[in-house]
Parts: C-alpha cells; structure tokens; sequence
C-alpha cells in the first residue's frame, strides 16, 4: 500500500484526532485534537494526515515561518505514527514525503525541528535524514535541528 499525505478535512479529523502514540512516547508529542485545533487560529500551520492506503496511521504538521518571522524558513513541530503502525517504516515514508512537500515551496532555504533531547529515537531517526543539531535550544528546552537546502 501507498504512503501519502492528506489535508485534515471535516471527514477525517476525527479518525487522525484519535490517533496515539504508546503511553511511553505522550510526553514527546502534542494531541492531534489539541494540534488540529491550534491550526485552526494560524495559516501558517499546516496540518497534514498520514495515510497507509485508505487508513489514517498519524499527523504531521509544519509551520511556513517565512509568515511568522523568518522568510526562508520552515518548521515541523508535529510528526506522529499511531502506536499500532510504528516499527513498519511508514514514518520514514511519511518523513520523506513531508520533506519533499517543503523542499517544493519556492524560498524556504531551511527546514527546522525539535525534539526532547532524551528522546534518542527522534534524534536518530531525524539525524537519517540530514538534520543536525544545533547549540541553540527552543523556547521549550527542546533540541533544535535543521536541514539547509
């Protein structure tokens, strides 16, 4: 089956709300109910569905910065795979058909990200695709990485 990404419409917010990571993995990432919502009040953000065929399997969702502050510049600040799809290489698919959507933009020259610096399963699986770390942190004490084009 095909990997591809979707826009959160009225149909399918619900099936991708409910979404979940293991109860060891909810202290690295944010609802999907709370990440959808929070979409709802920035056209910066945009919220992406995980499909593996007709099945929802998890959420992505960035931030075209160049509309907050920085003009060439986009941050993934949401990236999940639902508990009972992990470990099947759908998140590397669904990592590089995310990173092909941003590198399609015209003018974003960086592609950002952050993670909880204990969580060596995100710095790895980040770190395959090209990011590196940076010394800064976010705002949050998160480990920032990027990816410059």
């Amino acid at each position: 089956m095909t990997i591809v990404l979707k826009d959160i419409s009225l149909k399918n917010f619900s099936d991708v709300g409910r979404l979940a990571v293991s109860d060891d993995q909810t202290k690295y990432v944010a609802s999907n109910f709370y990440s959808i919502s929070e979409a709802q009040f920035s056209d910066a953000f945009r919220p992406r569905a995980v499909y593996w065929g007709d099945t929802p399997v998890g959420f992505v969702m960035y931030a075209l910065v160049q509309r907050l502050q920085s003009p060439d510049e986009c941050d993934i600040f949401r990236f999940m795979i639902d508990q009972n799809y992990q470990g099947r290489g759908l998140g590397r698919k669904a990592m590089e058909l995310v990173l092909g959507e941003i590198k399609a933009m015209d003018a974003v020259a960086r592609i950002t990200i952050c993670y909880v610096a204990s969580n060596t399963t995100a710095r790895d699986f980040y770190g395959s695709f090209g990011f590196v770390e940076l010394e800064q942190k976010n705002p949050g004490g998160e480990v920032v990485a990027e990816i410059r084009l």
